[in-house]
């Protein structure tokens, strides 16, 4: 690697560089999003871009999973309760 190939490549980052990270964090939501997808999915075949992405799996059947709602975790101290009695 000569150095104007050196240069070269470094004018391009230092340009670019900003545009690359956006592009890197684009897709790296993109690969998160599809993972969440998968992981909450019932779905038993998933199938996407035309088969690029293709899987077959077996879900846990549905009373064995368990759902927790988080309370409500709004403090109670500055809340005026007004009960009607």
């Amino acid at each position: 690697m000569s150095s104007d190939d050196r240069n070269d490549f470094h004018l391009f980052i230092q340009e670019n560089g900003t545009w690359i990270i956006t592009f890197l964090g684009i897709c790296g939501a993109c690969c998160s999003g599809l993972t969440i997808y998968f992981l909450k999915s019932r779905c038993s075949h998933i199938k996407l871009c035309w088969g690029a992405i293709d899987c077959i799996r077996e879900p846990l059947p549905a009373d064995m999973v368990q759902i927790e709602v988080p309370r409500n975790t709004i403090p109670l101290n500055n809340i005026e309760i007004i009960r009607n009695t």
